[in-house]
């Protein structure tokens, strides 16, 4: 996550009362959640782009280790929750949701530290993890920024207590920008039983200002490249059933404030060397009910639609919010 300038009085509140160590075990918490227009002018609006509103949460505790989310992952009945923190944590959850897939509550909410391969929690200045994907196995990919790499984690097998085995990574990722690293993972459509995966860096560009991607190949990694989209900057990715990926941007100035985008990508789009430009599926200005949109996840419907969940990042600032936000893609005609 890029902060320079990003809600900059927001971050300084946050970064001058220091977090509570998190324990090594799963520690419950307290979550409570209120519903959330997306449009508070029409909030039974539901037509947003090329996407349908579904509905969305107000998270909050009053526990200080709840937020900063940065990645998401959702079971495919949807009840069952898991994202990282920017602080190097699990959290997970039970989602309730109604008969129209409305997210109405969160349950059995937990906390834990994201555990290093010498079994230990992640050390402070290295717990900066970003991007999160589900293999088909069920391991947990995690990227982490600053300190440039990707980490699988036998989740299925261990839960929140797995101890990860590092993957291999080309060169090219140690130079990636300080703070702008892979901030997206998502699964490679042909990835395969053992999830080969597509990386998107934050804003690391090339020479020509294109956005430096990566695509694992059974030979190892090769790149591809993002056009940019203005002021927006890549925060994550997920894949539909279909083959097809979606990626999630987020903006911010100082005069406009924070803005969400989404850009749909096609399954022939996601070769080495590419160049993509994608098919933009929404853009949000900061009148509508967003916030520091960072974290993606994907669930096939049996109708041939998706349903795409997205979560802020608040920075563990009291003047920003944790939203879950739950959105439509039709299915492809």
């Amino acid at each position: 996550m890029r902060r320079a300038g990003l809600l900059a009085a927001a971050l300084c509140v946050a970064l001058a009362a220091p977090l509570p160590a998190i324990a090594a075990e799963a520690a419950p918490i307290e979550v409570t959640a209120r519903p959330i227009a997306l449009d508070p002018e029409k909030p039974d609006r539901t037509d947003f782009g090329k996407l349908e509103y579904v509905g969305g949460l107000v998270l909050s505790s009053s526990d200080a280790r709840f937020g900063g989310i940065s990645g998401l992952e959702i079971s495919e009945d949807g009840a069952d929750l898991v994202a990282i923190s920017d602080r190097g944590t699990w959290f997970t959850a039970r989602l309730e949701s109604d008969e129209s897939h409305r997210p109405v509550a969160i349950s059995d909410a937990r906390i834990s530290p994201l555990l290093a391969p010498n079994g230990k929690p992640v050390r402070d200045g290295d717990h900066d993890a970003e991007g999160l994907m589900r293999t088909p196995s069920g391991d947990m990919l995690v990227s982490f920024e600053r300190r440039h790499r990707i980490w699988r984690y036998p989740f299925a097998a261990q839960g929140p207590e797995a101890v990860p085995v590092p993957v291999d990574t080309p060169a090219v990722l140690a130079r990636f920008n300080f703070n702008e690293g892979v901030e997206a993972l998502a699964l490679r459509p042909d990835g395969g039983p053992d999830g080969r995966i597509v990386a998107f860096s934050e804003r690391t560009e090339t020479p020509g200002g294109d956005i430096i991607g990566l695509i694992q190949t059974r030979d190892g990694f090769e790149g591809l490249t993002v056009a940019p989209a203005g002021r927006y900057h890549i925060t994550d990715a997920a894949t539909l059933a279909d083959g097809r990926l979606v990626l999630l941007e987020r903006r911010f100035t100082l005069i406009g404030g924070v803005g969400m985008r989404m850009r749909l990508l096609a399954p022939t789009d996601l070769t080495p060397g590419a160049h993509i430009e994608g098919e933009e599926l929404i853009d949000l200005p900061a009148r509508y009910a967003i916030d520091n949109m960072e974290a993606l996840a994907s669930r096939a419907m049996p109708d041939g639609s998706t349903l795409l969940y997205v979560m802020s990042d608040d920075n563990f600032s009291p003047l920003q919010r944790t939203l879950l936000l739950v959105f439509r893609v039709p299915a492809t005609p």
